[in-house]
C-alpha cells in the first residue's frame, strides 16, 4: 500500500528506496576532521577517528517548557566526509574550522543558529574544555599506577630486603578489586613499563560480596620498576594520572563526586593536584569515619575533572548523565571565511553533541529517520543508510484509482549506492502504471543526467531537481538534458536568491521556506523574483510555505493569495473517491503535452473551491 501523502500536491509516497546522505547547500553540517569531540567516557578525540557505534557525550535538542536540557549519551549512527568551503569560528578563546549552515547552540532564540548567521558579541552555549583531555603518556600510566596503589593497593618494598627465606619481611605488590577494568587497565600499563602481571582470582566471594580480582609480583627487579613509577614526578600527566587511579580506588560519584580516604594527608595531596588543573575541591571532614574531597561545581566541572583524570570505571562517569546540562555562555569572538577542505559529519542518536566544547547538533531527515527507526518503522531500521525495498517495487500495479505519487520522500532514487537495475525496475514499474503520476525529485544531478539516457520516460513520469541557491544552479543544466515530460524545480528550502534563472525548458517551479527549529529565515523578495519569472515564462508556480519555527503560524499566503498552481489540472474528483483534489493551473504548460490520464475537463467553481478549502 501507499503511504499518506504529506506533500502538498501529492495523494502517496511510494518508497522503494529509504535513506540518503547529505550533499546539497541546504544541509551541510561538517566539521573539521581534527575537531575534538566529547566522548562519553569524558575523553576528547578528533572527529575524524569517529566510527558508527562510538557513544558521545550528547543533550536534549529541544528545550520543553518547564523543564532544563539534560545531558544524553549519543550513540553515532553514522559518519561521512566532503570537501566543502569553510569557516574558522572563534568562541571565547574556543576555535573550530566548520560550514557555514552547521548550527550551534546559542542564547537567547532563536536557539539554534547557522554559522554563518553568527555575529561578534552572539553568546554561544559551551560545555566542558577540550584541552583539559589526557593522553596515555608514559607519565600518565606512572602516575595512574602510583594513586591506584596508594588508594587500594598493598605494596611491601624496600630495595635492602633480600629474600624472606634469609628472614627480610616478604616483598610484594598487589591490587585486588572487584572491577576487572581496573586490573586490565594495570595490567596494560605495567606492561609497557616491562612489568608482566595476569589477574586471577583473590576471593570467590558468596552470598551479596562480588569475587575479587587481583593482579600482583613478587619479582624485585619489577617491584623496583613499581616504586621507580610511584614516586611523585614534576609532571602535569603523572598528578593526572595519579587523580585518575585514587578516583578509581576510592571515589564516588552520586550526585556529588568526590575522593573518600582516612588519612587527610592524602586528600590534601589530591587537592593540590586537582587545584594544579584549575579544578575547585573542598576537604569535608567528619568524626568517626572518612573524610572526603569533593569536586565543587555543577555537570560542566565535573565533565572537565572526569576529562582531566580519565577513570577507568564507565560507572562512575555515568551519573552524569541525565542531569541539567549547565552550559556556559561566551560570545563570539570571530567569523573568518576559508577555503574549501575536507570536513567531517556525523549522526547521532540525540541529534546533538559537543565539539570544540561547544553545544552543536545534526541535520532535519536524518534525525527524522532516526525517530521512525526508534517508532519501530520496518523500514527505517537501517536509520538513514540506504536501504532498497524490492518488496515495494509493484506496490503501485495493486493501486486502482489514479493518484500524484511522489516516489522516495526522504531519499533519492538517484543515490550513487543505489544500482542502475534497481532504478530501471523502478521505471518500468511507472511505465507500466499510466494512470497514475509519479514525480521524482534528486540533488544527484549529474547521475540523472548520466543515467537519462538509459531509462524509459513515459509521459507520467515527472522530473525534478532541488535548487536551494545560487550555488547549486549546475543541477538544472542537467535536468534539461533529460526527456521527461515535465521537468521542475524544488526551490525548497530557499535559502538564497535565485535571479534570471533558465527556465525555458522548465515546467513548474515549487518554492518554501525552510522549517523546523533554527529555520533560515527566507526573505519575501527571493520568493517575489521567482513569482516574476515564473510569469514571464508562462511557468505554473506553487508557493509551499514561508516556514521557520512554527509554519502554521507563518503559512503559506503571498500577495493575499495562496499558489498551487500545478502543470495540469488533477483528475476530477469523481475519478478520485475519497481524494481532495487541488486547483487547476491557470497557466498552461505548454512545452510539453499532458499524460492522457490527465486529459481531463477543468474542473468547475465548486470543486475548485473545494479544493481550495482543502
Amino acid at each position: 500500500m501507499a503511504q499518506s501523502s504529506h506533500i502538498e500536491w501529492t495523494d502517496a509516497t511510494w518508497n522503494p528506496v529509504t535513506g540518503c546522505s547529505k550533499v546539497s547547500a541546504g544541509c551541510k553540517n561538517c566539521l573539521a576532521p581534527e575537531t575534538q569531540v566529547l566522548f562519553a567516557d569524558m575523553t576528547w578525540r578528533a572527529i575524524g577517528d569517529v566510527k558508527p557505534g562510538a557513544t558521545l557525550v550528547g543533550f536534549d535538542e529541544h528545550l520543553r517548557l518547564g523543564h532544563n536540557r539534560a545531558i544524553r549519551e549519543a550513540v553515532v549512527q553514522r559518519v561521512w566526509r566532503s570537501i566543502q568551503p569553510t569557516i574558522r569560528l572563534r568562541v571565547g578563546e574556543r576555535e573550530v574550522i566548520t560550514t557555514a549552515d552547521h548550527r550551534w547552540l546559542c542564547e537567547p532564540r532563536p536557539w539554534w543558529r547557522r554559522t554563518d548567521r553568527l555575529r561578534l558579541g552572539v553568546r554561544v552555549r559551551v560545555f566542558g574544555d577540550h584541552t583539559v583531555s589526557r593522553d596515555e603518556s608514559t607519565n600518565y600510566m606512572a602516575g595512574y599506577i602510583a594513586g591506584m596503589t596508594l588508594g587500594d593497593g598493598t605494596f611491601r618494598f624496600d630495595p635492602s630486603w633480600r629474600s624472606d627465606k634469609l628472614g627480610f619481611p616478604q616483598m610484594y605488590w598487589r591490587v585486588a578489586v572487584t572491577d576487572r577494568e581496573i586490573l586490565d587497565r594495570l595490567t596494560r600499563y605495567l606492561a609497557g613499563a616491562g612489568v608482566r602481571v595476569e589477574t586471577r582470582p583473590f576471593d570467590s566471594g558468596g552470598g551479596a560480596r562480588k569475587p575479587i580480582w587481583k593482579v600482583e609480583t613478587r619479582a624485585k627487579s619489577e617491584l623496583r620498576a613499581i616504586a621507580d613509577m610511584c614516586c611523585e614526578r614534576d609532571s602535569a600527566d603523572w598528578r593526572a594520572g595519579w587523580l585518575g587511579g585514587m578516583f578509581d580506588a576510592e571515589g564516588s560519584h552520586d550526585r556529588n563526586l568526590r575522593i573518600s580516604q582516612k588519612e587527610v594527608a592524602v586528600l590534601e595531596r589530591a587537592a593540590k593536584y586537582a587545584a594544579s588543573f584549575g579544578i575547585a575541591t573542598r576537604i569535608e571532614r567528619y568524626n568517626g569515619c572518612s573524610s572526603t574531597l569533593r569536586i565543587e561545581g555543577g555537570a560542566q566541572e565535573k565533565a572537565d575533572f572526569l576529562s582531566t583524570v580519565r577513570p577507568a570505571l564507565q560507572r562512575k562517569i555515568d551519573d552524569l548523565f541525565g542531569r541539567r546540562l549547565d552550559a556556559g555562555l561566551e560570545e563570539v569572538t570571530g567569523v573568518e571565511r576559508l577555503g574549501e577542505r575536507e570536513v567531517v559529519d556525523i549522526q547521532t542518536s540525540t541529534g546533538t553533541f559537543i565539539a570544540a566544547g561547544i553545544c552543536t547538533h545534526n541535520c532535519y531527515a536524518e534525525r527524522m529517520a532516526l525517530r521512525l527507526q526508534a517508532m519501530g518503522q520496518p523500514r527505517y531500521a537501517n536509520g538513514f543508510s540506504v536501504t532498497l525495498h524490492h518488496d515495494l517495487l509493484d506496490a503501485p500495479r495493486q493501486w486502482r484509482s489514479p493518484r500524484f505519487v511522489f516516489v522516495n520522500s526522504m531519499s533519492d532514487l538517484f543515490h550513487e549506492t543505489v544500482p542502475f537495475p534497481f532504478i530501471r525496475q523502478v521505471f518500468e514499474t511507472m511505465v507500466e502504471c499510466p494512470q497514475h503520476v509519479f514525480q521524482i525529485l534528486t540533488k544527484r544531478s549529474k547521475r540523472l543526467r548520466e543515467l537519462g539516457q538509459r531509462l524509459p520516460w513515459p509521459e507520467n513520469v515527472w522530473m525534478g531537481v532541488s535548487v536551494e541557491d545560487s550555488r547549486v544552479m549546475f543541477r538544472i543544466e542537467d535536468l534539461v538534458q533529460v526527456p521527461a515530460a515535465v521537468r521542475f524545480l524544488s526551490c525548497e528550502p530557499l535559502i538564497g536568491p535565485l535571479d534570471a534563472l533558465p527556465l525555458s525548458r522548465i515546467g513548474w517551479v515549487i518554492v518554501g521556506g525552510e522549517s523546523g527549529p533554527g529555520a533560515r529565515p527566507m526573505r519575501r523578495e527571493w520568493v517575489l523574483s521567482l513569482l516574476r519569472q515564473c510569469r514571464e515564462h508562462n511557468i505554473p508556480f506553487f508557493f509551499k510555505q514561508w516556514g521557520g519555527t512554527w509554519k502554521k503560524r507563518t503559512g503559506r499566503t503571498l500577495n493575499g493569495r495562496t499558489y498551487d498552481q500545478l502543470p495540469r489540472p488533477r483528475p476530477p474528483l469523481s475519478a478520485q473517491p475519497g481524494v481532495r483534489a487541488k486547483a487547476p493551473c491557470t497557466t498552461p504548460n505548454t512545452p510539453v503535452r499532458s499524460p492522457a490520464a490527465l486529459r481531463v475537463t477543468p474542473l468547475t467553481t465548486q470543486a475548485r473551491r473545494h479544493a481550495v478549502r482543502g
